[in-house]
């Protein structure tokens, strides 16, 4: 594990719905990168913890989740960064439409040696009640009911990005892409956490 992470957030990014439910992305400072928390809010404003990125080491050539090291915010949230082989970029923006909230997870690796495993990976809140379903994972708490899912690439013709992998508390996302014979090489996997209503 890295350095001590920071509780407070340096940043944020939120998605709700008229009556004030929805969704909350904490990025927090852990040693030379940006982990980040996802935060359930109910209509009165208060907040559950549903789950917070794993992150690595420095000396992790492929890490749990992408190293990321710098951070903007500005109604998107954009992260880069980069270990061992890999260089990264992540984008979260609030799900587009109108209709329940959600936040919109993009993650690209540019690698230049075949990954070990390219993976956003999770430790969900102990009070969280999980269910699986065939394409979802459902997190119920006091504020709601939330799922996490596989989206597709650019196109909807494109399969789902990635696979959902739950142990115990962790989720794994991992990139579902056809790793290439010989990189260097662009994987990305999306994935979506929204607020069912």
């Amino acid at each position: 594990m890295t350095s001590a992470r920071t509780e407070a957030p340096i940043s944020s990014l939120t998605s709700r719905d008229r009556h004030g439910r929805g969704l909350r992305i904490d990025f927090l400072r852990s040693g030379d990168r940006y982990a980040h928390r996802i935060v359930g809010i109910d209509g009165d404003g208060r907040t559950v913890g549903l789950m917070e990125s794993i992150e690595d080491g420095l000396e992790t050539a492929w890490p749990s989740s992408p190293a990321l090291q710098e951070l903007n915010v500005e109604g998107v949230a954009m992260l880069i960064g980069m270990a061992g082989d890999g260089h990264w970029s992540l984008s979260v923006e609030p799900l587009p439409g109108g209709g329940a909230p959600g936040l919109v997870f993009d993650v690209a690796c540019r690698v230049k040696s075949l990954p070990a495993n390219l993976t956003s990976t999770y430790r969900v809140a102990e009070l969280v009640k999980i269910a699986v379903s065939s394409s979802s994972l459902r997190l119920a708490t006091h504020t709601g009911e939330y799922h996490v899912q596989s989206a597709c690439v650019d196109n909807a013709a494109v399969a789902d990005s990635c696979q959902l992998l739950l142990g115990k508390n962790i989720l794994k996302l991992a990139c579902d892409s056809k790793l290439p014979d010989s990189p260097p090489a662009t994987l990305r996997w999306r994935y979506v956490v929204r607020l069912v209503v």
